[in-house]
C-alpha cells in the first residue's frame, strides 16, 4: 500500500470518528475542539503580557524609535589592488 494511500485513509478513519462523536455527544466534542482552538490560537499570536509573565527579567523586544545614525560619511579604504 502506497504512504499516502495509508495516510488518507487513517485520516479519513478519524474524521469518521469524530463526525460520529459530534453527532452521537456534541456538547463535550464542541468544549474540546473550542479549547483546542485556543491553545493553538495562543501559541501562534501570543499577547503581550503572557510572553512578559513568562519571561519576568526580560523586557520584550520593542522598535528603537530614537535610533542614532552616524555623522560621518561612508568611507572607502583604499586597498593594494593595482589600478590598470
Amino acid at each position: 500500500m502506497n504512504k499516502t494511500v495509508g495516510t488518507w485513509l487513517i485520516f479519513s478513519f478519524i474524521g469518521i470518528a469524530l463526525l460520529a462523536q459530534l453527532i452521537k455527544n456534541p456538547v463535550p466534542t464542541l468544549v474540546f475542539f473550542a479549547i483546542l482552538g485556543v491553545v493553538i490560537l495562543l501559541y501562534k499570536f501570543p499577547p503581550k503580557w503572557l510572553i512578559s509573565f513568562a519571561n519576568p527579567g526580560r523586557e520584550p523586544k520593542t522598535a528603537q524609535k530614537g535610533r542614532k545614525r552616524k555623522k560621518y560619511p561612508f568611507r572607502v579604504i583604499d586597498g593594494k589592488k593595482k589600478s590598470s
